[in-house]
């Protein structure tokens, strides 16, 4: 479970990178051009960290991101197989 992460930390350090050169591609900036409207949590982290927000790498939030990304789809596949807290999901239930 290496990879995934890892490529959401690296992607969002580039994408800072690309804010901070100010050479977004076409593609990142029709999200947005600041990290606010690029990043999903960005709204939620800037109201949790309040001035500290400026200081938390891209990598981070794209890394946090992703997991928040992940926590949604293990909700959804628990309530799936009718399995609400994790004591009670196993290997079966993804098979």
């Amino acid at each position: 479970m290496a990879r995934a992460p890892l490529a959401a930390a690296m992607v969002g350090k580039t994408i800072g990178n690309s804010i901070d050169n100010g050479e977004l591609s076409v593609y990142i900036s029709r999200f947005g051009r600041t990290k606010e409207e690029i990043f999903l949590t960005a709204p939620e982290l800037r109201h949790k960290f309040g001035d500290k927000f400026d200081s938390i790498p891209l990598g981070a939030i794209g890394l946090y991101t992703y997991m928040t990304r992940l926590e949604q789809g293990l909700k959804q596949l628990m309530c799936g197989a009718r399995k609400f807290t994790l004591e009670y999901i196993s290997r079966d239930d993804i098979a």
